[in-house]
């Protein structure tokens, strides 16, 4: 037998059996879900902290990404700008408009070789900002409504 709740109960007394009981009544279990709030830095995702896309190429080296300057790049910035990023194709995939860039990673028409290009020459908040939409005005544009299923394979 169980609750409403989808809970095992000992029997006919309807009560929850002990180690329901027991773990019900753990602090972790009588918190209530955090709402987000960007001002305790409480949010997931679209924060309106979140940099702006941008990289600045100097001599073939990256020298500010995403409104971050070299010299304060993190260890992980600094991966990124010297491993992670394709320089060759970072001024065509930073120069797309978002909307163009998100339709692009995700069409069916568009090779993967491609896709991997582009996202290859993206710099994080360019590949954050579309990979949840909502972020800006233009994100509206960038999943209209979806068709049904596909009748082709890609």
């Amino acid at each position: 037998m169980t609750t409403q709740e989808g809970r095992p109960v000992a029997g006919a007394g309807g009560q929850p059996v002990g180690r329901i009981r027991f773990m019900d009544a753990q602090r972790v279990n009588l918190d209530g879900f955090a709402i987000e709030d960007a001002a305790l830095g409480l949010v997931a995702m679209r924060s309106p902290h979140d940099p702006d896309p941008g990289l600045v190429i100097a001599d073939g080296r990256v020298t500010e990404m995403d409104g971050v300057p070299e010299d304060r790049f993190d260890s992980l910035d600094t991966y990124i700008a010297r491993h992670g990023l394709d320089l060759a194709a970072a001024p065509e995939a930073m120069g797309l408009p978002d909307v163009a860039f998100a339709r692009r990673l995700v069409s069916p028409d568009v090779p993967r070789s491609e896709v991997v290009r582009l996202s290859a020459g993206a710099t994080p908040a360019k590949l954050a900002r579309r990979a949840h939409p909502g972020h800006d005005q233009d994100a509206s544009q960038a999943h209209p409504q979806q068709p049904g299923p596909r009748h082709q394979p890609a």
